[in-house]
C-alpha cells in the first residue's frame, strides 16, 4: 500500500481528525511525506481540512469514477477503467466489435494519451480521460465537423456542470483563464466504397482539478485546471455524463451546422494575429472567420486570403 493510500485509510478511520505527527509515526515515514500524500489526495478530489490541535480531517472522499452513476445520469453504456494507455484505443476496439452509438469509455489515469499530430497528451492532477463512440449518419466530408461539434459540446458541459466559461481555440482546444484545460482528438473509420463513416471515436481530455505544480515545468505556463484542490464543486462523473449527452446531441447537427454560431461566438482567436505552417513555411495572418465546414479563414500579411483546413494556429 502506498503512503497516500495509507494516509487515506488513517483519515477515514479517524473522523475527528488525526495529526500529521501521529500518521508519520504509525506509517514509519516523515511528516513531509504525510504532507505530500495529503496534497496528492486533495488533488484527487478529497476534501481534507487542517484542524487546529488535531491535524487533518477528511470531509469528503476521493472523486472516483463510477460507470453505473454515469450511465444513470446520461443513459449511455459506460465502461470505467483504473488505468489505460489510451481511452481511444479501447474505444476503437469496442467500435470494431459492434459497441453501440454513444458508448462511453473512461479511465482514472491515462498513460499514453495522444493529441493532434501525434503529440502526447500529458495527464496531470485529477483529470477526465474519456472517449465516446459515435456511428453518425454522415459522409467523409463532414468528419472534421465532429471535432468542431465536440468542442461546443464540451464547452457547454463545463459551463453547466462546473460554472467555468471556456474559450475555444481553433480547432480542438478549450482554454480557461488563458490556459489550456481540454484537448479533443477525433478518429474515424470509413467505408471506402460508399464514402460513409462507419464509426468515430471522440477522445476528450480535461484537466479537471489540480494546481500548476502537477504539470511538468515546461507546461505550467500553458496548461491549467478547471478547479483547485479542495474547492467545493462537481464530481467527474457529472461532467462525463453531461459531456457525452451533449456530444450526441451536437452530432445530430452535422448537416444543419447549428453549433457553428456558438463555436464562432466563443472563439478566442477571431480578429487576432496568428501563425500557422503550410508547405513547410510559416505564415503570419489575421484570423477573420470560421466557415461552415470548420475551416479558418485568414488574411495573411502578404495580402493573400485563404482558408486553413488542417493543422493548428498559435499566437505570433
Amino acid at each position: 500500500m502506498s503512503t497516500k493510500e495509507s494516509v487515506l485509510e488513517l483519515l477515514t478511520a479517524s473522523p475527528e481528525g488525526v495529526s500529521g505527527e501521529i500518521m508519520a509515526r504509525k506509517l514509519g515515514v516523515s511528516r513531509a511525506a504525510v504532507w505530500k500524500a495529503v496534497r496528492s489526495l486533495k488533488a484527487q478530489g478529497c476534501d481534507i481540512e487542517g484542524v487546529s490541535n488535531r491535524g487533518y480531517r477528511l470531509l469528503r472522499g476521493a472523486d472516483e469514477l463510477n460507470a453505473a452513476l454515469i450511465t444513470a445520469a446520461c443513459g449511455l453504456p459506460t465502461e470505467v477503467f483504473e488505468t489505460l494507455p489510451s481511452t481511444n484505443i479501447v474505444a476503437r476496439e469496442r467500435a470494431m466489435n459492434g459497441a453501440p452509438h454513444g458508448t462511453v469509455i473512461a479511465a482514472n489515469t491515462q498513460t499514453s494519451g495522444r493529441g493532434r499530430r501525434g503529440r502526447s497528451f500529458v495527464s496531470g492532477g485529477l483529470g477526465i480521460y474519456m472517449t465516446v463512440i459515435l456511428h453518425p449518419d454522415a459522409e467523409c466530408s463532414e468528419a472534421p465537423l465532429i471535432t468542431t461539434a465536440a468542442a461546443v459540446a464540451v464547452r457547454d458541459a463545463i459551463l453547466e456542470v462546473c460554472g467555468r466559461d471556456c474559450g475555444i481555440k481553433w480547432v480542438n482546444d478549450l482554454y480557461f483563464n488563458g490556459k489550456k484545460v481540454c484537448g479533443i482528438l477525433t478518429e474515424a473509420a470509413t467505408d471506402l466504397e460508399s464514402g460513409e463513416i462507419r464509426s468515430m471515436v471522440v477522445g476528450i481530455g480535461i484537466n479537471f482539478r489540480g494546481v500548476s505544480g502537477d504539470f511538468p515545468k515546461e507546461l505550467r505556463e500553458k496548461a491549467g485546471f478547471l478547479l483547485e484542490p479542495g474547492e467545493d464543486g462537481p464530481r467527474r462523473n457529472d461532467l462525463i455524463a453531461k459531456t457525452a449527452s451533449n456530444l450526441l446531441a451536437r452530432a445530430e447537427q452535422l448537416q444543419s451546422r447549428e453549433f457553428m454560431d456558438e463555436y464562432r461566438r466563443h472563439s478566442i482567436i477571431l480578429g487576432r494575429r496568428v501563425e500557422y505552417v503550410r508547405g513547410g513555411r510559416t505564415f503570419v495572418a489575421t484570423a477573420l472567420d470560421i466557415d461552415r465546414n470548420g475551416g479558418l479563414e485568414v488574411l495573411r500579411d502578404d495580402g493573400v486570403r485563404e482558408t486553413v483546413t488542417s493543422g493548428e494556429v498559435s499566437g505570433p
